[in-house]
């Protein structure tokens, strides 16, 4: 997102960055303290009204990190339409009357900026619509990585941020023209969405452009419905089911049956008082990386599901004990904690700020940024180089 906000100005489409997973712990946060450390003037925030959204946008021009947003967002349809106009660049603006001078006047204020939202469970339709969705899933108990240090990301990312800036400031006007070969696979709105980032990697060469138009195949269409709580819980009943009947493969009606044969779950009546069908069972698990397949059973074929195809997810969310339908579940560390990312926030800003509006964070803003002018390829931004 870094290079990509240095060549907004070349793009009509900036498609929004969706970091989305099916429970708490799937690493969102992190991914957002990442990009805080990477990107163009970040401003991370945990809530956020539509007004502060367009004139933070409109005085600073950031990159717009929105963590949480399970828990602000939902039928906020004046915030998800500020989103979704940001999207395109003929259309990233909101009109609102002002008071100016005595006087009450129309003014436009600018949502022409990138942004990331992280969220539990589905973003709303045409938010998703809009936005290059990462899918996110628990560190299963046996898979080690080295520890994440909240304190030293930024200096030990520094020399990338350095040179993403550079590549940017000496290949912008090159972007100009280019008009990247976009996968057909892909629908309209999302090769949109891919057409910028397939640009910057067409000109970065190497292996660059065949690396993003695999990722394009690989994450187009995965921005189905979430389920917060109900995914793990459907993990959980289906290994009891297998372990009932003793068998390596189960059909997909025979583990509908038995999933609405449940009395204290809700599939009997999952949708407006209707029960699972085959079809639904199907898209809730396909946030988890499971699809029916065709089995064989005895002389026929159905479709269903093998004992392995579960054994990854089964493993990331470990099943519940019967009679124990929801475990406690360790308490998710909050960013406002004594080693949390947003600590840094009382430390004194270490480059001036404008006078129009006070930075909400210790880096990023710098003098001159303002909404008189608002094109960010005037302002320089003296960390990178």
């Amino acid at each position: 997102m870094g290079a990509a906000h240095l060549c907004l100005r070349h793009f009509e489409v900036s498609p929004k960055l969706g970091i989305v997973s099916p429970t708490p712990r799937c690493g969102k946060s992190t991914v957002l303290d990442l990009l805080d450390a990477l990107v163009y003037r970040p401003v991370s925030t945990v809530n956020i009204s539509a007004a502060a959204l367009y004139r933070l946008i409109a005085a600073y021009r950031p990159t717009v990190l929105i963590d949480e947003a399970d828990a602000f967002m939902g039928d906020n349809e004046e915030l998800r339409g500020i989103i979704n106009a940001a999207h395109t660049r003929a259309k990233a603006y909101v009109a609102r009357v002002e008071e100016i001078g005595g006087r009450r006047e129309v003014k436009f204020f600018s949502t022409w900026a990138p942004l990331a939202i992280a969220k539990i469970g589905k973003l709303p339709s045409t938010v998703a619509d809009r936005s290059i969705i990462i899918p996110m899933r628990r560190k299963a108990k046996d898979e080690k990585v080295e520890r994440f240090r909240r304190d030293r990301i930024r200096d030990q990312l520094a020399p990338l941020r350095r040179k993403m800036a550079r590549w940017a400031a000496d290949n912008m006007e090159a972007l100009r023209d280019l008009d990247p070969a976009v996968p057909e696979e892909l629908n309209d709105r999302a090769q949109d969405n891919w057409r910028p980032l397939l640009a910057i990697a067409d000109l970065a060469g190497g292996a660059w452009p065949e690396k993003a138009r695999r990722a394009a195949l690989l994450l187009n269409g995965v921005a189905e419905d979430d389920e917060e709580e109900l995914g793990p819980q459907l993990l959980s009943d289906i290994y009891h089911i297998f372990e009932k009947h003793k068998q390596p493969q189960l059909p997909s009606y025979l583990l509908v049956k038995e999933l609405c044969d449940l009395e204290d779950r809700p599939w009997a009546e999952y949708r407006r008082g209707q029960p699972l069908t085959a079809n639904t069972l199907s898209r809730l698990l396909r946030p988890f990386g499971i699809k029916p397949k065709t089995i064989r059973m005895a002389d026929t074929t159905k479709k269903g599901y093998t004992r392995d195809d579960f054994a990854d997810a089964w493993r990331r969310y470990p099943p519940r004990q019967e009679g124990n339908p929801k475990p406690s579940q360790p308490s998710q560390p909050h960013n406002d904690g004594q080693n949390g990312h947003f600590t840094n926030r009382n430390i004194t800003p270490s480059v001036t700020v404008s006078k129009e509006a006070a930075n909400p964070h210790y880096n990023g803003i710098v003098t001159g940024v303002t909404v008189s002018n608002p094109d960010p390829a005037q302002d320089e931004e003296t960390e990178y180089f």
